[in-house]
């Protein structure tokens, strides 16, 4: 659980970099990043929640899922430096003139973090209803394992 907490912080860190440039050091930048990130979160917490009591091997599923997550985050990040590549991202959301995002992108800019935040975010909310469901055996010790976890 260490590592999936760890590679929350690190993965918003670079959402939060690469949109800020995206979004040319607006202020809403670093709000965008964390409430889709939050939202996406609460969604896998909500969807994991509903099917983690039917899941027959928790803790399998819960590593696949964390190696899901980091697969799934890096590919956001490199979907947007192949779109860099091609001249998409510069053409279609970067005024270079301006000091932030124009009225007409924000839409764009907005999407853009959708995909790539939203997606990752909602895989890694599923990880905690299982990660409670593989420890949790015992209803007497229920507080201190939440606490661990």
């Amino acid at each position: 659980m260490f590592a999936s907490g760890f590679l929350a912080v690190v993965v918003q860190i670079v959402w939060y970099r690469i949109h800020g440039t995206l979004m040319q050091g607006n202020a809403y930048g670093f709000a965008l990043v964390l409430g889709t990130f939050l939202v996406g979160d609460a969604i896998g917490l909500l969807i994991g929640a509903r099917m983690a009591p039917r899941i027959a091997d928790p803790k399998r599923l819960l590593f696949l899922l964390q190696g899901a997550t980091a697969l799934i985050a890096a590919g956001g990040v490199y979907g947007l430096y192949l779109a860099d590549s091609v001249a998409v991202l510069a053409k279609y959301l970067i005024n270079a003139d301006r000091v932030a995002v124009p009225g007409t992108h924000a839409l764009a800019v907005i999407a853009v973090v959708t995909v790539a935040v939203l997606s990752a975010s909602v895989v890694m909310g599923l990880t905690f209803p299982l990660s409670q469901r593989a420890v949790q055996t015992d209803l007497a010790r229920i507080d201190r394992r939440v606490g661990m976890i």
